[in-house]
């Protein structure tokens, strides 16, 4: 039988994690910090089998709204989710949330478990069954089983784990190429790096070489492991760890693609279908967080697209990634503490590439260069004109002034600085505006430094601190909203007290 694969789901400290460890044996807060504060930050793993003889993979995954990205790298992928709803505090704020997200993801199961059932009379449970059945009345999981719990005196597990054997696995394409998105990345003594995640799409075997990213250098595998047990094949639905040959530990970050084919392509523009929630349709966003896979972004909706009975949006994202037809992402806004939650809508994304389509359509069309040479630019260009960019200091340069500096022509400059984007080495805050991505590391510290003497400041003490005139200044601060720096209240900012590190 195909192996199962759930996330749990729910409020902060509604027993999430005592319910899995109660499951598997397995305490999968591992971290200092989680220990320290008793709460769940990031993913967690394990696994156990059901009555059946069945394996079955668990992603613990964090109940603060501070988190919700780590829950989405977790959740996406799953066969089954237990949305955790504590007995004695009932539907909260994250809970709603995350079951928009479950909808939105199109996670095929749900059930939910009313987990710390001691502390709960019959009535209270009676109670919280109605809670429970109005709040999915309208829910895509409105015939899920309930089962009440306990990780104290293990009522309900016999329940629990019948109904996660009544289950079906997703039936997963095995005869695509192997697709694989990194969430968790670790070393092992005498081994060196091993990397994993949830296998989307075709099987890995042993003896194949891997691709991280879009690079042409294939990395071997050591060994592979599904669930505590070395295996020599691993297919879609399960949880894989590779362990590497050669591969150093502080090169992999979450969200690499991993592929047995070397055809991974970027992307920073995207056509895809949108479903923005009910309760969200009236604010006027175009700017939002995009979480797909293990990875997030800022986009942008830059177009609406009409097709006979569709309608499609092109999204342009701050930082380019690898997406494929099919894949479903959500989108939040920048307003952790809107009663709403975060979440405001999800889609699919319908077309990956189609700046590249219609360029190469065109070419085609013309027949006059191969594809393969569509966009040629000269690599030496890079570093000078990123010296250029870091020389500035603490300045703006605008595209006008680098193409008088660099004497290069329009074209290659576009180029060259869109390489450069991509790699991270300079931020356009601005269409046409650019700054050398460690001088904003030292511009964005001073904000935050002035953020400790002043609960809020203007445009006008933002300038000062700056230290430039309107014109970059305004952008600037536009740009720290976007990356979540700081959030605007009226005519004024303040320092986004969720805000990790720049």
């Amino acid at each position: 039988m195909r192996p199962l694969l759930l996330a749990t789901s729910g409020h902060v400290d509604h027993g999430k994690t005592s319910l899995i460890k109660t499951l598997t044996g397995v305490d999968t807060d591992r971290l200092p910090e989680e220990k320290k504060r008793g709460m769940t930050l990031d993913l967690g793993f394990a696994s156990f089998t059901l009555p059946s003889g069945r394996v079955c993979g668990v992603i613990d995954v964090p109940g603060h709204e501070r988190f919700i990205k780590n829950m989405v790298s977790g959740a996406f992928s799953v066969d089954l989710a237990l949305l955790v709803i504590a007995a004695n505090e009932g539907i909260k704020p994250q809970t709603k949330e995350h079951l928009k997200i479950l909808e939105l993801f199109h996670i095929p199961n749900l059930i939910v478990v009313v987990s710390k059932a001691d502390v709960a009379t019959d009535l209270e449970r009676e109670d919280r069954k109605k809670e429970i059945k109005s709040f999915l009345e309208n829910s895509f999981f409105r015939e899920a089983p309930l089962v009440f719990v306990s990780s104290l005196n293990k009522e309900g597990f016999e329940n629990l784990l019948e109904c996660i054997d009544r289950v079906r696995a997703q039936t997963r394409s095995l005869e695509k190429s192997f697709r694989m998105y990194v969430d968790r990345v670790f070393s092992l003594k005498g081994y060196g790096t091993v990397i994993a995640g949830s296998i989307l799409e075709g099987k890995i075997n042993k003896c194949d070489v891997i691709y991280l990213n879009n690079n042409k250098s294939p990395c071997r595998i050591r060994f592979l492991q599904s669930y505590g047990v070395e295996r020599k094949e691993v297919l879609a639905g399960e949880r894989v760890a590779i362990n590497l040959r050669g591969i150093e530990r502080k090169s992999m970050t979450r969200g690499t693609l991993v592929l047995t084919k070397p055809e991974a392509k970027e992307t920073d523009v995207i056509n895809v279908s949108l479903n923005i929630l009910d309760n969200r349709k009236n604010e006027k966003m175009n700017t939002f967080q995009l979480h797909i896979h293990s990875n997030k972004t800022v986009c942008r909706i830059t177009k609406k697209i009409v097709d006979k009975d569709n309608v499609f949006y092109r999204l342009k994202l701050d930082a380019p990634l690898y997406v494929y037809k099919g894949d479903r992402f959500i989108l939040r806004n920048f307003d952790y503490s809107s009663q709403d939650g975060s979440v405001v809508g999800g889609g699919v994304v319908f077309d990956p590439h189609p700046i590249l389509r219609v360029q190469n359509k065109t070419v085609l069309n013309k027949q006059r260069i191969p594809q393969e040479h569509n966009v040629v630019f000269n690599h030496a260009y890079l570093p000078q004109v990123e010296k250029h960019i870091f020389e500035s200091q603490l300045k703006f340069l605008d595209r006008e002034s680098l193409e008088k500096i660099t004497s290069l022509d329009q074209k290659t400059l576009k180029e060259v600085l869109l390489n450069l984007e991509k790699n991270k080495k300079v931020l356009q805050i601005k269409s046409g505006v650019y700054i050398h991505a460690d001088c904003f590391k030292k511009l964005g510290h001073k904000i935050m430094d002035a953020f400790q003497k002043h609960d809020s400041l203007s445009i006008s003490q933002l300038k000062e601190i700056v230290g430039e005139s309107r014109k970059y200044t305004i952008p600037l601060v536009e740009y720290c909203d976007r990356v979540m720096l700081t959030l605007r209240r009226s005519d004024k900012r303040i320092l986004n007290p969720r805000f990790v590190d720049l």
